[in-house]
């Protein structure tokens, strides 16, 4: 599943992986999680 790849790829500091799922994927930047958080909210 690509948007919890996202999530996972944006906690580990992934760069490479977050543009790849954003560019090649079309994963969606600003979607939500059971927690109303996005990939890229501070912990």
């Amino acid at each position: 599943m690509d948007t919890s790849d996202l999530f996972a790829s944006c906690r580990k500091g992934d760069v490479g992986r977050v543009r790849y799922l954003l560019e090649q994927r079309d994963v969606e930047v600003n979607v939500r999680d059971k927690w109303d958080s996005t990939p890229l909210s501070p912990l």
